[in-house]
């Protein structure tokens, strides 16, 4: 069978540099020398670290420790010792890993060392030499350390009486970091030496707490005895790691089966040194070790798992529950001769009688698995129990009814919990025991019966304790008619009786639900006794009504087509309802609301029993007003426009600021975009809410009228006009003009002449004028200038021929003097800026060449000279 290493990590995760970093400690002494009555013994001190880095959180071990020596003879301090230097510190190895867990986790933590000799006189019950330091892990899922508990870690020098002056106690040899799973075996053997050839037995030892936040390492110490761990969780000082792990007193192998959740355990052991005088083993020693386990969350690729004992003793026949690696082969063997291979067989065994079982997952793999149990046939034991008296001022009485077949078995022991959280006295063994809870709760009793052939069996219980025994009453505190009865009903889940007062007016005062007709305010006490003499009172206020007080409101006017709300009031709570005129009911709440089609009449009526009230409130129901505006119009850009509304007696136009006056129903508007204008209405007729309508003012943009550019015609040429902006068009003067009323008449003359034309948009019929210059010269020709100056000031800037009466360019081609070309174009008006290739020509002549070709058809060639001036 494979050995399955649990992650045990011998460290604590370091959770602050005041001294969570430190995991485990312990301190023993060695024998050197003697001289007369004083021995001379080394001390030695170890600390456990995790390998964390050094940080804020994580200090690092202390460079010293002081020890303090006290006198067990008076507990009388007699020396502190040190500082002891730190030696170290060491890295001690991992066991070897077992290749079956599937990816272990690295594992490391230091151990430092501190020694230093110290020489004492003999007396009587020798010497404590003890070390503080705060603080432990107070993450521990084992033990209580909140509040910064801290650890002593201390040895005891023997006296004349107390064992054995100039011996060495014993010392343990193992120092080694081990895994633990959260769910599987544990293997670990803490071996001790002993110089003195001495017995020795392991034992698991409780923790021991010192030093605190405020002080972190006394000097010197406090006093001996030391306070020990408050364990938690269901630990203790014998069981830390629960209760299927154990030490072998012998050997101190810590060996057994876990299921733990993952985090870190405390873990303290001990072994005393037992030497034998004249026969006799007398303890001499006791050397403590205080370490940290590392349970973590990994997993064996093959774990058998199962209870390892099944002793309930039902039946003959065990549902075997299996916990371990689905999807393996597996091989039961009953103890009884029989065997099974499937996972989570049942088995029915033939007779009574204990048998040791074992399963094997995988028995045929390098990692598999393999688990024993202890099976207990003896049937027929049924643990069971009864109790009375669940109120808290009497005890609580507990019947043991538990059965089993006494042919072949019979009850060893009885152990009753009744279940008090925190409590360690709520125990007894008796076999009817009586208990005294302090305070009402439900509390989980458990009586767990053990046989003398080794069955167990628990049967647990809720017990609700109250302090008075529980009572409803209905009604609650209510309203009633003086006129009317009312019968209370008190009532209770346990059997007893019941007494009402006052006796006034009351039918049966010893009945759980008489009828009451009281004739004023009232309150009416039931007090219930139950079969156990416990008492509990209740009580009812009755408040008698001769008179309900109600209104309806004030009378109101609203808008036709609007809710009406009713808000009613009242004196207090009683049934209601809303009638109109027609008594159609409206509603049967105080607060209602209703949407009347004319002027109505509500009236509220209140009912507690046969008392009633009625009051009522008018309605006045007034039509909105009717708000008129213009129909949606257009205007030119620039015009003005008179908005017209009617239907109120109060008028707002918006947006206003383009109106002569917005509170008035006909203003003059002047947009300058198209605009929605809405105009709200309201009146003074009774209905005050406002409503609107609005009008669309749509305002036709500028017309862009445009005659075309002023040109330069030959005289006796016809030339084409080209107007824009509009869709109607008329020119003047006419004279010259083939038609004045189109946009692209021809113009024919030998004249100066100016036309102005009027372009018009319709159907809004909005226009606006434009003009243009036509000049007659001599043609056609081509005109070119003799200078310019491409200074950049706007003003002849460019060099460029004027054609007159041509029709298309060839080319206009410029030269420097040495025959460069440096500009060319075909392009109509197209000339040079005087640079070539980005860079200012220099100064001086230029030779020009141009080519066009007239409306006619003839060609014109011209060349000449230009002056570039700067």
């Amino acid at each position: 069978m494979k050995r399955l290493l649990v992650l045990i990590l011998l460290i604590l995760f370091a959770l602050s540099a005041r001294a969570h970093h430190i995991i485990g400690g312990e301190m023993y002494y060695v024998f050197v020398s003697q001289n007369g009555s004083n021995y001379t013994y080394n001390i030695t001190l170890k600390l456990y670290r995790g390998c964390e880095p050094v940080d804020n959180n994580h200090a690092a071990l202390d460079p010293s420790a002081t020890f303090s020596v006290w006198n067990n003879d008076d507990n009388s301090l007699v020396q502190t010792v040190g500082p002891a230097p730190l030696q170290g510190p060491t890295f001690p190895g991992r066991q070897s890993t077992d290749p079956c867990i599937i990816n272990p986790p690295s594992i490391c933590y230091e151990v430092g060392t501190y020694s230093a000799q110290v020489t004492l006189p003999v007396n009587r019950t020798g010497y404590t030499i003890a070390f503080q330091r705060c603080c432990r892990d107070n993450t521990l899922l084992n033990v209580n350390t909140a509040g910064e508990v801290g650890a002593t870690y201390f040895t005891v020098i023997p006296g004349s009486q107390t064992g054995i002056p100039g011996t060495s106690e014993p010392v343990f040899t193992k120092e080694e970091a081990v895994l633990i799973c959260k769910r599987g075996k544990i293997d670990y053997f803490d071996t001790a030496s002993d110089s003195n050839g001495d017995s020795l037995v392991y034992s698991f030892a409780p923790g021991f707490i010192g030093g605190s936040g405020g002080q972190t390492v006394p000097i010197p110490t406090s006093a001996p005895p030391y306070q020990t761990f408050y364990y938690i969780n269901g630990f203790n000082s014998s069981d830390p790691l629960g209760p299927e792990v154990s030490i072998n007193p012998k050997t101190g192998e810590i060996s057994g089966r876990t299921n733990l959740t993952p985090g870190t355990y405390d873990v303290s052991i001990m072994v005393q040194a037992y030497h034998s005088i004249n026969g006799n083993m007398k303890l001499i020693a006791t050397h403590y070790k205080d370490y940290q386990f590392t349970v973590y969350d990994c997993e064996r690729t093959v774990l058998a798992d199962i209870p390892p004992l099944f002793n309930d003793c039902k039946s003959f026949t065990i549902n075997f529950p299996d916990h371990s690696t689905t999807g393996k082969t597996y091989l039961w063997n009953f103890g009884d001769g029989t065997t099974d291979t499937a996972y989570a067989p049942t088995h029915q065994y033939a007779d009574t009688g204990t048998y040791n079982l074992w399963l094997k997952v995988d028995p045929n793999s390098s990692c598999g698995d393999s688990i024993g149990a202890v099976a207990k046939i003896y049937p027929g034991l049924s643990a069971n129990f009864n109790h009375s008296g669940n109120c808290l001022q009497f005890p609580t009485k507990f019947q043991n009814l538990s059965t089993l077949n006494k042919n072949y078995d019979s009850i060893s022991s009885l152990q009753w919990n009744f279940g008090v959280p925190g409590s360690y006295t709520d125990t007894s063994s008796q076999q009817n025991p009586s208990y005294q809870y302090a305070s009402p709760a439900i509390y989980p009793a458990t009586l767990t019966v053990m046989t003398e052939k080794g069955c167990e069996q628990a049967d647990t219980q809720s017990l609700n304790i109250y302090d008075k025994p529980p009572i409803s009453l209905v009604p609650g505190d209510t309203d009633m008619c003086y006129k009317d009865q009312l019968q209370l009903t008190a009532s209770s889940t346990l059997g007893g009786t019941y007494l009402w007062q006052p006796d006034y007016n009351i039918s049966d005062p010893a009945a759980a639900d008489p009828k009451v007709y009281p004739q004023t305010d009232t309150t009416y006490y039931v007090t219930f006794t139950d079969n156990e003499k416990c008492v509990n009172t209740d009580s009812v206020h009755l408040r008698v009504k001769k008179k309900l007080l109600i209104s309806a409101g004030n009378d109101t006017t609203i808008c036709r087509g609007d809710p009406v709300f009713l808000n009613g009031t009242s004196d207090d709570i009683y049934s209601y309802t809303w009638y109109d005129n027609a008594h159609n009911i409206v509603a049967k709440t105080l607060q209602a609301q209703a949407v009347p089609a004319q002027n109505e009449s509500y009236t509220l009526e209140a009912t507690l029993g046969t008392c009633t009230a009625d009051t009522f409130m008018n309605t006045r129901v007034v039509p909105y007003p009717v708000p008129y505006a213009a129909p949606d119009t257009s205007i030119c850009y620039g015009d003005k426009i008179q908005l017209r509304g009617g239907g109120g007696a109060f008028y707002q136009w918006f947006p206003g600021a383009a109106l002569s006056d917005s509170t008035i129903a006909s203003p003059i508007a002047s947009p300058k975009d198209t605009t929605i204008y809405t105009l709200t209405v309201s009146d003074t007729l009774g209905c005050p809410k406002p409503v609107d309508t609005s009008i669309l003012v749509d305002v036709v943009p500028p017309v862009p009228a445009f005659a075309g550019h002023d040109t330069i015609i030959t005289t006796g040429q016809t030339f084409q006009l080209h107007a824009t902006g509009g869709n109607e068009y008329l020119w003047t003067p006419t004279a010259g003009l083939s038609n004045p009323n189109i946009a692209d008449p021809l113009v024919t003359g030998n004249k100066d002449i100016e036309y102005r034309i009027k372009v018009t948009i319709e159907p809004e019929g909005c226009y606006a004028y434009d003009s243009l210059h036509v000049r007659y010269i001599i043609g056609p020709d081509i005109y070119v200038p003799n200078a310019f100056t491409p200074n950049g000031d706007g003003i002849n800037d460019i060099f460029r021929p004027v054609p007159v009466g041509i029709t298309r360019i060839d080319y206009f081609r410029v030269y420097n003097r040495w025959g460069q070309l440096v500009f060319q174009t075909t392009r109509y008006m197209k000339g040079w800026d005087g640079t070539f290739h980005g860079k200012r020509c220099d100064e001086g002549g230029y030779v020009w060449m141009v080519k066009g070709e007239d409306y006619k058809g003839q060609s014109i060639v011209k060349k000449g000279t230009v002056l570039l001036i700067r």
